[in-house]
């Protein structure tokens, strides 16, 4: 209800997947109704400063999960047959895009963690360590071997779980021959399952952000100031960011 036009949007997705995103966000960010920060009285300068970074790096990981969101689901109603060199290129982009998003959420997460007394959270993006390996593959490594079934669908190696992994696709130490070798997914199938993979860990790490929240919180006696009940606009389309400092930077 009182977020910017992007949760309004996702507004289901994120009850759906993420609902801990906004447990975080109703107890430690807000909204004083001008898409600033709601007040947490007794919060000095250096809480407040950790707190909007807090704000900026979480909502990043949002947008980022949501622009994956739209990778796969345009990937999954595409054509997926290859019938000249632009359908390569398409599906090369279908992946970097993937992956890319995924290396923005890790950093993120970093980040995030470094603004909060982190207990239960500490060290959360480790969570994503073989995901993080699969996008270095993607995004540093060489071009990923394909071949095509019989009906014209992409195929992939399977991409490995770390370095020492030999029954997956590491570019440091297999050939593009070795395609003949490894085990196979569709495109369709290695995105769809690492994005429910992520959605998971996501949901989990949003829940230990929350944990620490709250005990900070409990720890000073400190409350976040609830929703004025002149909150206005509500259903006005305002590409404003929740917790923004100044209009239009979109959470980027």
């Amino acid at each position: 209800m009182h977020g910017d036009l992007l949760e309004k949007t996702f507004e289901k997705f994120i009850k759906d997947h993420i609902p801990t995103y906004e447990h975080v966000w109703q107890n430690y960010i807000g909204n004083d109704s001008q898409n600033k920060i709601a007040n947490i009285k007794g919060y000095d300068k250096e809480k407040n400063e950790k707190r909007q970074k807090f704000s900026e790096h979480t909502y990043t990981i949002l947008q980022s999960i949501i622009l994956i969101k739209r990778v796969v689901e345009k990937y999954n109603d595409s054509n997926k047959t290859i019938t000249e060199i632009e359908d390569v290129l398409d599906f090369q982009d279908t992946l970097i895009l993937f992956f890319g998003n995924i290396g923005r959420i890790y950093d993120n997460l970093y980040a995030a963690e470094l603004c909060l007394n982190a207990r239960a959270s500490i060290n959360c993006r480790q969570t994503l360590s073989e995901l993080y390996h699969k996008r270095h593959l993607l995004v540093h490594g060489k071009t990923i071997p394909f071949i095509i079934d019989e009906e014209g669908q992409v195929l992939i190696p399977k991409l490995g779980r770390n370095a020492d992994d030999l029954n997956g696709w590491y570019h440091k130490t297999n050939m593009w021959q070795d395609l003949k070798e490894l085990p196979t997914d569709t495109v369709e199938t290695t995105l769809n399952e690492i994005y429910q993979e992520l959605l998971s860990k996501l949901k989990n790490i949003f829940g230990k952000f929350n944990e620490d929240i709250l005990s900070e919180l409990e720890f000073g006696n400190f409350k976040i100031d609830p929703p004025s009940q002149y909150f206005s606009n509500l259903n006005s389309i305002n590409l404003e960011v929740s917790g923004a400092v100044n209009i239009g930077n979109f959470g980027s």
